[in-house]
């Protein structure tokens, strides 16, 4: 049995962040920091940033006679609800951050990681996410549109994208 829980990242989640954070960035290495030391010191300050919207998905893997269990941390998710976007000219919930181990990639964990940013951003009466993707990481480009995500400026080899929220009518 495989069970999928989501949490809050705490500092000791650090090599982890480590880990799953090269293992996703293989193949598009021209958007990602190049040493373990420098992404430690990304974790530290994404954990300075916000650490209330530093989220992490660990799996948990039942053995047959479920007398024991094996928990993986495999996704991540740094959503920053304090970032003064110049370009918004507002307050908005900066995705600094996703990413899922490539073998758990196509069950949905990206998604729920995404649609914790929108609870998160809604509960900080933020208006809009955004975030920054390489221009040929494709297969991060089609996720976001799927979640609405709509393309805004290109700076370098990067691009902007934005997502507007939509509060839940309040009675």
């Amino acid at each position: 049995m495989i069970k999928v829980r989501l949490r809050n990242a705490i500092d000791r989640d650090e090599e982890d962040f480590v880990k799953c954070y090269i293992d996703a960035y293989r193949g598009l290495e021209a958007y990602a920091y190049s040493s373990k030391r420098d992404v430690k010191n990304y974790f530290k300050w994404l954990m300075k940033r916000d650490r209330k919207g530093i989220f992490t998905v660990d799996i948990i893997i039942k053995t047959q006679s479920f007398d024991s269990s094996v928990e993986k941390c495999v996704a991540f998710l740094a959503c920053d609800s304090n970032w003064f976007s110049k370009y918004e000219n507002e307050v908005v919930c900066e995705i600094h951050e996703i990413f899922v181990r490539r073998e758990w990639r196509g069950i949905g964990i990206g998604s729920l990681l995404i649609n914790k940013a929108v609870d998160y951003a809604v509960k900080k009466n933020r208006n809009k996410i955004e975030l920054w993707v390489g221009e040929r990481n494709y297969e991060a480009i089609m996720f976001y549109r799927k979640f609405k995500f709509i393309d805004k400026e290109k700076n370098g080899c990067w691009i902007r994208m934005v997502k507007h929220i939509r509060f839940p009518n309040v009675r």
